[in-house]
């Protein structure tokens, strides 16, 4: 059954941006304390870092301290990215010779990066290389994504739907992979999908609201209008045939209900 935008969102849905969602909270809140609780040094991710680097970095800080516990900021931070809402989040990373162990979502130190949705449903997906899946969102309530690559690589794009953004039909790409361990914010108001650039990929990804496949839409992932760069060639992209049969957005922009609230 085909359920059109606007009668799932009327009047339609106000999407702030993210300098509006943005909350000053304390770096020293009760809840840090508790993830501190004095156990081990916290070494900090950097773009791209590898978990040989990793291990370089924890034994240079035991060796500067003795083997005292040292307490540095985190454990998240974002990345710059260029269209307002999404965000691109660093986790710290502890690792040494048996391996890492890295917090991939903590709700309280969400809240300080401004990403207040509260997360009700996990998902994850296994594809293989050449694989592509997108671009897709939900109308109605919409639905917020946390999305990370746990496994090889991917290139993951969101795609602005707000009407009345200054960046409506702009799309963003970020390469995520088991390396970076970089989570990237899907606001409600973006579409997302990625392709796989390695030879198998596992993309584990939190959502703020139940899929439902009557409100499941989507974007074509080669809409001309769009011009997403996906780094295999559209060719070779492997798509579903509801993805492959999914519209030009020329063609569902009045409907989508999705409203630019501005900065």
């Amino acid at each position: 059954m085909h359920v059109s935008c606007r009668e799932l969102c009327d009047p339609p849905l106000r999407v702030l941006g993210v300098s509006q969602r943005r909350r000053l909270v304390s770096l020293h809140d009760t809840d840090r304390g508790q993830h501190d609780n004095g156990r081990s040094a916290r070494v900090e991710v950097v773009p791209g870092i590898r978990l040989s680097v990793l291990r370089s970095r924890w034994n240079s800080v035991r060796s500067m301290t003795h083997g005292t516990p040292v307490h540095l900021p985190g454990p998240f931070e974002t990345l710059p990215t260029r269209l307002d809402g999404p965000t691109l989040i660093v986790p710290t990373v502890l690792g040494d010779e048996r391996g890492f162990f890295c917090e991939t979502y903590r709700r309280s130190e969400f809240l300080r990066l401004g990403i207040e949705e509260e997360m009700v449903q996990d998902n994850h997906s296994r594809s293989r290389r050449g694989v592509v899946r997108g671009m897709h969102f939900q109308i109605g309530r919409g639905a917020a994504k946390l999305v990370r690559c746990a496994r090889g690589a991917v290139f993951d794009v969101v795609l602005d739907l707000r009407r009345g953004s200054p960046t409506f039909g702009d799309w963003e790409g970020f390469e995520l992979t088991d390396d970076n361990m970089h989570t990237v914010y899907v606001p409600v108001g973006f579409a997302h999908g990625f392709c796989v650039t390695g030879e198998l990929a596992d993309v584990v990804y939190k959502q703020d609201r139940y899929y439902s496949d009557v409100t499941e839409r989507g974007i074509h992932y080669d809409d001309p209008d769009i011009g997403i760069e996906w780094p295999v060639p559209v060719a070779e992209l492997k798509a579903s045939e509801r993805d492959a049969a999914a519209p030009r957005l020329r063609d569902v922009a009045d409907e989508l209900p999705f409203e630019y609230l501005g900065v």
